[in-house]
């Protein structure tokens, strides 16, 4: 233990030290030379570059391709995702149940999620992979700080079956399983409000970072600051989170833990932190999603690599923009706060462009410490990092860099990657229509932007139909 906080309070003093001056005050803070920004910033991209085309979709049933060109249309108004939640209900009320599901099933449930049942999901997967794309298990379970604590039953199913999930892909992609959460699945989303309040940075803590990994490790463990019930909630989170570290662990599944609300993501980093600790000792298992959208994110990635390999664990993360903008800009002005979001969407890709050369300066120094989801759906950051791999050597499935989109979508970028030599994940969220149809409103307005922006993808449906009816190749 002692060694341990000794190594932790060496971090400490190497980030601090070392990351004095971070990418994101050289692009927004402008202080220190023009020369080093110039050795940060993003090269040009090269154009003319065609990513996909109706070929694409040589493969899809008539079907699936009428259903994508409606649902994608669908999505290009504001006015339909922002009221998607309603017009389902509504929808449900009217139809009734049967007719319902199965509305839902030819068009949004079937675009968006893998299935109900497992030989579903297998079929799925197995679509996918003749794609030469590989799945990412994603279930659709996860809460707010607004809910009240709840019973413990709850809990223990949700693990179940997340650990489920964790087994299943083991089953349906042996190569690099993967299996994508949220913390809020099991830890109640009030303790991780209060944590945030309590512990915002995390600040690299040595004895509280400490007490987290022993607590992962079986220990009790105590926040100063809250009470009884809070800290008993914690300790039974934790207790559950060690479970399903040890499952990933064991079955060697790459375990995606998703960031979430800035109230929130100080816990979710804090306690992802310390799995990282606890369960990548031997290889990177466990990964954190790093939000480019928001201001601290190059700096905390970066202090946090440090601090992960400075105490012997592996890292990993999983790169996004960010899916809650609006939502965070409203909570900001609500409560008088500087908004933590980039003014524009510029400053976000150059911070994301800044995130991934960085994580892949050090896989392309150790290699088989560390792992990456570049999660975008955009064309340059694709283009980006193909030419950052080829410079590094890291191109052609190394096993430590995975491109990542949404199931259904962008399937014309996803298949340039994989055929390209690239590994290629899809997010596939899968279960019964009541518990997944929440979730994919959730996501829809989330991912407002990148669903109203199908413009190209819809062009090459259009013209794989049209093929497809007349009978011509695309």
């Amino acid at each position: 233990m002692q060694s341990q906080k000794l190594c932790l309070r060496y971090a400490i003093k190497t980030v601090s030290e070392t990351h004095k001056y971070t990418c994101s005050n050289v692009l927004f803070r402008g202080i220190i030379s023009p020369a080093t920004v110039d050795d940060l910033s993003t090269p040009p991209i090269r154009k003319g570059l065609r990513f996909g085309n109706a070929q694409t979709f040589k493969n899809k049933r008539l079907s699936e391709i009428v259903r994508a060109l409606i649902v994608f249309k669908l999505c290009s108004y504001n006015v339909v995702v922002r009221n998607s939640f309603k017009i389902m209900n509504v929808s449900k009320t009217i139809l009734g149940t049967r007719l319902y599901n199965k509305c839902m099933k030819l068009t949004m449930y079937g675009q968006f999620v893998a299935g109900e049942t497992i030989d579903e999901l297998q079929q799925t997967t197995k679509t996918l992979q003749d794609y030469g794309l590989g799945p990412m298990l994603c279930l659709p379970i996860e809460e707010d700080a607004g809910h009240e604590l709840s019973h413990d039953e709850k809990y223990a199913k949700q693990l179940d079956m997340i650990m489920a999930c964790i087994k299943l892909a083991k089953h349906v992609d042996r190569k690099y399983p993967m299996a994508q959460t949220k913390l809020t699945s099991l830890v109640p989303g009030q303790i991780c409000s209060k944590l945030s309040i309590l512990v915002p940075g995390p600040n690299y803590d040595p004895e509280l970072i400490a007490k987290f990994v022993d607590a992962l490790g079986g220990n009790q463990l105590h926040v100063s600051g809250m009470n009884e019930a809070d800290n008993e909630e914690l300790n039974k989170s934790l207790s559950r989170l060690r479970q399903l570290g040890k499952c990933a662990e064991e079955n060697e599944v790459r375990l995606l833990i998703d960031a979430e609300y800035t109230y929130l993501n100080p816990a979710l980093r804090l306690i992802s932190l310390a799995m990282m600790l606890q369960f990548n000792k031997k290889k990177p298992i466990v990964s954190y999603t790093y939000q480019n959208y928001l201001k601290e994110t190059f700096t905390n990635l970066t202090n946090d690599i440090n601090f992960v390999r400075c105490n012997g664990a592996c890292f990993a993360a999983k790169l996004v923009r960010g899916a809650y903008l609006d939502q965070e800009r409203n909570l900001a002005l609500k409560h008088g706060y500087e908004d933590p979001v980039h003014e524009t969407f510029a400053g976000t890709s150059d911070m994301y462009h800044c995130s991934l050369k960085h994580i892949l300066d050090k896989i392309h120094q150790e290699p088989d410490k560390y792992y990456v989801i570049i999660a975008s759906h955009n064309e340059d950051t694709a283009q980006l990092a193909m030419e950052e791999l080829e410079r590094r050597d890291l191109a052609n499935g190394k096993g430590s860099v995975f491109f990542g989109q949404l199931y259904g979508m962008s399937d014309y970028l996803s298949t340039f990657l994989a055929n390209a030599g690239y590994l290629v994940y899809k997010s596939i969220p899968y279960g019964p229509i009541d518990e997944t149809i929440p979730y994919l409103t959730r996501r829809a307005l989330e991912n407002s932007s990148i669903l109203s922006g199908t413009t190209k993808e819809r062009k090459l449906l259009w013209k794989a139909l049209v093929g497809r009816i007349t009978f011509r190749n695309n």
